[in-house]
Parts: C-alpha cells; structure tokens; sequence
C-alpha cells in the first residue's frame, strides 16, 4: 500500500488493539483478533510507525541491506534528555532511529514492564522524506 494511503494507525485504534490482546493474553493467550498473526506464538500487533530521526543515525548507511520481514530490536532509553519514554530502534545492533514520539508511551510503558516488544520492517521506500523511509511493524508476544 503506498505510503500516501496507508496513514497512521489513530491512537484510537491502538488502544482497542492493546486492550483487545491483554484481554486476550489474561484469558491464556487465546487471542481472535484480526490483530493477531498465526505463528508459533500469538502475536499482538500493536501499530505500523515510521522510524524517526532515520537520516540522523545510522539508518541511511545500513537501507540497502535492510529487507521487509527484517526483524529489528527496541530498546528503551528513559535518560534520554528529549522524551522520557524514547524507545530505540536497532538494526544488526546498530542505531537507525527512533519510534515516534506520538506513538512510543504504551510501547516504552510495556517495555518499563519487562513485556517483550518487537518489531519488523513492513516498508522501505529509499526516495521518500526521511520520516517515512522505513515503515516497522511493531509487536507484542513474539
């Protein structure tokens, strides 16, 4: 889906999709949600972001090796001096950005919590504005 049509998940819908998959994972992980991917573990989707600040760290050298499917890393930075809740995104243990700040205080919340949280590229598009570059899937339970 072009990246002009696919817009970003409202928090609206992020919310229903959290609440939908802690219902489920509190009713032992049985989870029918149209949120949730068949694998070998559910899988709770909790949105599709942009990576932020991609032009600022390593992102832009580390493009064209990325694939969509690529599984990447978040990690939390709560000393970050400009947003308490910044989440890290990592590549092959390299910095490429960040989750956006609009998105990341449910995400940074969970992680505070010790729940696992992912996420994989859903989208690279090299010739798009640096915001929307590298589109990622982020999940939860995997």
């Amino acid at each position: 889906m072009p990246l002009s049509e696919r817009g970003q998940m409202n928090r609206f819908e992020f919310i229903r999709n959290l609440a939908i998959g802690l219902a489920g994972i509190a009713a032992g992980g049985r989870v029918l949600s149209a949120t949730v991917e068949k694998a070998e573990k559910p899988v709770l989707v909790l949105g599709e972001v942009p990576v932020a600040g991609i032009d600022y760290y390593n992102g832009n050298e580390l493009l064209a090796q990325m694939k969509e499917g690529d599984m990447l890393t978040l990690v939390r930075e709560p000393d970050n001096p400009y947003d308490e809740n910044a989440v890290v995104v990592l590549y092959s243990r390299k910095k490429i950005g960040y989750l956006p700040q609009a998105e990341n205080y449910t995400i940074s919340t969970l992680m505070d919590q010790q729940v696992r949280v992912n996420a994989c590229i859903t989208e690279i598009n090299p010739e798009a504005g640096p915001w929307e570059q590298v589109w990622v899937e982020v999940r939860m339970g995997q």
